[in-house]
């Protein structure tokens, strides 16, 4: 064998081997791509369900807010009835101290009485005649 022989069948390898090389090179890159093309459809799903998420957080927040004003509203009402009634019952309790005071001290001491007018002279008429 000369070395152009072995120089032909070096390069006849060589390129079988580019060839094979080669070969194996674009089927890897179809399986990563077939697999980047999986992942990119479960990152855009995955996107869309974060979407739905949010849009569902945010009607719950929607919810919160609301009833935070309802509970607000309540506790206003609430608020001014408990005024209502503590000044009520203040007022009430003045009223039954006064009147409790006035009769403990109308009836406390006995009251004196006016002695009786004197009595009128007795006047006795005859009649004339």
């Amino acid at each position: 064998m000369d070395t152009t022989d072995m120089r032909e069948e070096m390069n006849a390898r060589l390129a079988s081997s580019d060839a094979t090389v080669k070969q194996q090179l674009v089927q890897q890159r179809m399986e990563t791509n077939s697999e980047f093309q999986l992942v990119r459809l479960d990152f855009a799903q995955l996107r869309s369900e974060f979407a739905q998420l949010r849009s569902e957080f945010s009607q719950v927040r929607a919810d919160f807010t609301a009833m935070d004003e309802r509970i607000e509203r309540r506790f206003a009402q609430f608020e001014s009835r408990i005024i209502r009634w503590v000044i009520g019952t203040w007022i009430a309790a003045i009223v039954l101290i006064v009147t409790l005071m006035t009769f403990a001290l109308n009836n406390a001491t006995q009251k004196q009485t006016a002695p009786p007018p004197p009595a009128l002279p007795t006047v006795i008429v005859v009649p004339l005649g």
